[in-house]
């Protein structure tokens, strides 16, 4: 973006301090968003879904690879936390040769519901990479049915 006057190198040209102050301006901004995006992907790569039940909230996260001893779930009447933090060491040894390999992840996140819930009685299932809890609720509103119309 930036363009030099090559035919007069001595000489003040504004438009190119103007430019330079854009491009500076530019490369700021993308670095004070990238922590942002890259917030936002690691959010959606576990993905929770909450549907309500009508007498209780259900919770689905996927979280596959993770044993339930790395995840901690915590409840409140208002809402609840799921915190994940996962570590795994493979190492593979040959003849002349070693292979050590390590990962990590974790991530942790807070949902608030719009219905108080009872915490005493959330529950919580790790069943091939999906953590379901059940949270029911203290005021249970009855799902209404939805009825077809009929159009003359």
């Amino acid at each position: 973006m930036r363009r030099w006057r090559r035919d007069l190198p001595d000489v003040f040209d504004p438009w190119t301090d103007v430019e330079r102050l854009i491009d500076d301006f530019k490369e700021g901004l993308s670095s004070l968003l990238r922590p942002l995006r890259y917030q936002k992907i690691r959010e959606s790569e576990h993905p929770i879904d909450v549907a309500d039940l009508g007498d209780r909230y259900e919770v689905q996260v996927e979280i596959p690879g993770v044993p339930k001893e790395d995840i901690d779930i915590e409840v409140t009447p208002k809402g609840f936390e799921v915190r994940v933090e996962h570590k795994e060491e493979e190492e593979e040894r040959g003849k002349s040769w070693i292979r050590k390999e390590r990962s990590e992840m974790s991530f942790s996140r807070k949902i608030e519901l719009p219905e108080e819930i009872k915490p005493e009685e959330a529950k919580a299932k790790l069943r091939d990479g999906i953590l379901t809890i059940t949270l029911p609720k203290v005021k249970p509103v009855k799902k209404e049915k939805a009825r077809k119309v009929k159009i003359d």
